[in-house]
């Protein structure tokens, strides 16, 4: 429980509340993680396609239509204080104080000294406080903003919440460890040998001594100098081994990292989509992180949950839909057993799509966009479901999307997959939302015309010469929201019977 102050636009938050001698006395206490919403702090928003707000950007305090919420409510902030002690075998290392969900923005303060600012509401950030903490009691102060530039972004089809809806910790490095650290695994299907190789991030001016034993699925030390023969992971099998990686200065431990390591591989061979050597049909869904009575906030047990109704519908594919999901979702993934897309947050429909206008060939937002898939890759790709990557989801095209895909490959030593269905140039394999039966057919027939949803014209900046012979997939198909799902049949039966077809993901679970 936190102390709480919400405010329907920034200019009535209390401005100096971070201040360590400001009385939050008789303020309202909210769980944190939570949505406002959800708790009672002003109205929650759906729409698909259109902001929110007044488009204007980078701004977005300007005034809107009077019928919008948001002509009241112009950009709700939340005011945020507690208080934490360090624990004193602590002392002398690097405390970080890690955010692993905050919608949209927020500035943090530790002691009253400000520490940072943050967006990216999908996305972990963390603080170095190591230099603001004090003996004793400290205290934290957050303020949170619903919408920020980054917003702009943030365009998807779902419920507009803000708050800080996913865990907040403090955690500890040593002053003379690594920052990070990547076990990379290799996975030849023919021969049903794997390989691994360990990357890692020293600390500034530490040269720690790192090294690796790897465990198989019972517990077993693996003789992983070479390559060697190895239980491969699949929804069916989620075979899951275990790399320790113990780090040591003058021959000190100072910290050991068990993380996942599972031998599987996704590839692109002509028109067939391999999966561990065999052509895969993807019998996906897509899926929001929502729940109805918390919003943005999933416990763990739904998490399970709905990845044991989705086994039991013989689902092997889920698309993050459309960001980055909390961490726990990929663990239960690797262990119960299914394929993820984990996708960028990056999403400007109610200005771009199929259009080359945000972030498109705009200096200004390309940086952000590379951001925001350089930071979800570096936090995913430990995990063994991850086996596709995508930069968004209905921004239009431009030199961003290139930009992001050549992040995406210099952050992911595995290179998995690329998917992007607005600009299928920047990826791996060919991808459309909503085609028709009709419309795959004339695409076997290498004959059909690119269209976007609505009819959008295509092109070829936008998805390369055609026909490219590459795997086409469905990003978006099979609409199932309120009485729909019709000839689902009939799209299966072409699916199955068509080598470049590799399947879909239904909208939505």
């Amino acid at each position: 429980m936190w102390k709480f102050h919400w405010a329907k636009r920034p200019e009535e938050r209390p401005r100096f509340f971070f201040k360590k001698d400001f009385d939050v006395t008789n303020w309202d206490e909210i769980p944190v993680p939570s949505t406002w919403e959800r708790e009672g702090y002003g109205t929650p928003i759906y729409v698909n396609s259109i902001y929110p707000f007044h488009v204007d950007p980078p701004r977005i305090m300007g005034e809107p239509d009077k019928t919008y919420t948001t002509y009241l409510e112009r950009n709700p902030t939340g005011s945020y204080v507690r208080s934490f002690h360090v624990p004193k075998p602590w002392q002398g290392q690097r405390i970080l104080l890690h955010f692993a969900g905050v919608s949209s923005a927020m500035f943090v303060w530790v002691n009253g000294e400000k520490i940072g600012y943050s967006q990216g509401s999908r996305l972990p950030a963390e603080f170095d406080i190591t230099q603001h903490i004090v003996e004793g009691e400290n205290q934290l102060a957050v303020e949170v903003y619903k919408y920020c530039d980054g917003s702009y972004l943030e365009d998807q089809d779902f419920w507009r919440l803000g708050g800080i809806y996913r865990d907040v910790f403090l955690t500890t490095l040593p002053q003379d460890g690594i920052w990070d650290v990547y076990v990379e695994p290799k996975f030849d299907p023919r021969s049903g040998k794997g390989e691994i190789r360990l990357h890692h991030t020293p600390l500034a001016e530490c040269q720690p001594e790192v090294t690796l034993t790897l465990k198989d699925p019972q517990g077993k030390i693996v003789s992983s100098a070479t390559s060697f023969p190895v239980k491969p992971w699949s929804p069916d099998s989620p075979s899951v081994y275990h790399a320790f990686v113990e780090v040591r200065n003058k021959d000190r431990l100072v910290s050991v990292y068990k993380v996942p390591v599972a031998f599987r591989r996704l590839e692109i061979e002509g028109p067939l989509l391999l999966f561990n050597g065999k052509p895969l049909k993807i019998r996906g869904v897509n899926r929001h992180e929502f729940d109805p009575h918390s919003g943005y906030t999933v416990t763990e047990e739904l998490m399970r949950k709905d990845l044991i109704l989705l086994k039991q519908g013989n689902v092997n594919f889920v698309r993050n839909a459309h960001y980055p999901a909390d961490p726990r979702w990929y663990e239960l993934c690797d262990e119960i057993g299914m394929l993820v897309m984990d996708e960028a947050n990056v999403e400007s429909h109610g200005l771009s799509y199929h259009k080359r206008v945000l972030p498109g060939d705009q200096p200004e937002w390309t940086k952000a966009v590379v951001e925001r898939m350089e930071r979800m890759v570096v936090r995913s790709r430990q995990h063994p479901c991850v086996q596709m990557w995508s930069l968004g989801n209905e921004a239009g095209y431009g030199k961003a999307f290139l930009e992001m895909r050549k992040a995406c490959l210099q952050a992911d030593p595995e290179k998995r997959v690329i998917q992007y269905a607005d600009m299928n140039k920047a990826a791996d394999l060919d991808s459309q939302t909503y085609p028709t039966v009709k419309w795959l057919k004339e695409h076997i027939a290498n004959k059909a015309s690119r269209k976007g949803e609505q009819g959008q014209d295509s092109n070829e900046e936008q998805h390369g010469p055609y026909p490219s012979g590459r795997p086409f997939l469905m990003n978006e198909y099979a609409h199932a929201m309120g009485n729909s799902l019709g000839n689902f049949q009939d799209y299966w039966k072409l699916i199955a019977n068509e080598t470049i077809l590799c399947g879909g993901f239904i909208w939505d679970w």
